[in-house]
This record gives C-alpha cells, structure tokens and sequence, in this order.
C-alpha cells in the first residue's frame, strides 16, 4: 500500500531548496536596492521559517517550553 511519507520526504527537502534560492534572491535584491533594514527583517523570517522546515520537530519544543513558561 502506497504511503505519503517518501512524498513528504521528497517535498521537504526540495522545500530547502527552495528557501535557498528565496534567500538569494532576496539578498540580491536588498543588494540592489542597499536596503540594509529590508536584508534584515527577510534574513530573520527566512531563518525562522526555515528552522521549521529543517526540524518540524521544533514546533513542539517551543510550544512547551512556552507552555512551561505561562502555565507555570
């Protein structure tokens, strides 16, 4: 019986790939712009969306580490 999991594995990684390319892109056009501000709140975004694709496992930490915090 087919399953979604080599599916899942193939998206996720074609995924990185993609935010790569997006990373590059934007980092040029920051560069062509010399917007130093726009470099920056893309790096930070991309960074935390990508963290997420990598390791969706991390979602899971966070939320109870939050958790922990407010419910305490």
């Amino acid at each position: 019986m087919p399953t979604a999991q080599g599916l899942y594995e193939w998206f996720s990684g074609e995924l990185r790939w993609i935010f790569l390319i997006a990373v590059i892109v934007v980092v040029c056009i920051c560069a062509f712009k010399r917007s130093i501000i726009g470099f920056v709140m893309s790096a930070i975004g991309l960074i935390v969306v990508g963290m997420f694709v990598v390791n969706p496992d991390l979602i899971l930490d966070l939320a109870e580490w939050a958790s922990s915090l407010t419910f305490k």
